[in-house]
């Protein structure tokens, strides 16, 4: 009875996890860096190559840390500059580098 009546007074964390995630983010910020005149140069080169249904790796920034993603190109908007892969939108002004493959065993 005595530990029930305790327990009453233990401070009740509503967003359970919350904290821990916060933490987390914080731990893997990353600041977006410009692009080299190579990486440029780069992008510019392979960009105009891109097709639908191209085999693509590609490093890009979101939220705060650069990710890479490999997969089939769905779509280019080149209205709106963006790249869709893999059900996701990436702006143009976030993209470190693209590789082109030719089969997923040399993609990396």
């Amino acid at each position: 009875m005595k530990n029930n009546r305790a327990r009453q007074f233990l401070p009740f964390n509503g967003l359970r996890g919350f904290t821990e995630q916060l933490k987390k983010q914080e731990e893997h910020f990353e600041e977006e860096l410009p692009l080299t005149d190579d990486e440029a140069e780069s992008l510019n080169h392979i960009v105009p190559r891109l097709t639908r249904g191209s085999l693509i790796h590609i490093r890009y920034y979101h939220l705060n840390q650069y990710k890479t993603l490999q997969g089939y190109l769905q779509g280019i908007d080149t209205v709106h500059q963006i790249l869709h892969l893999c059900g996701q939108s990436i702006s143009f002004s976030h993209i470190k580098s693209i590789q082109l493959c030719s089969n997923k065993e040399n993609c990396q």
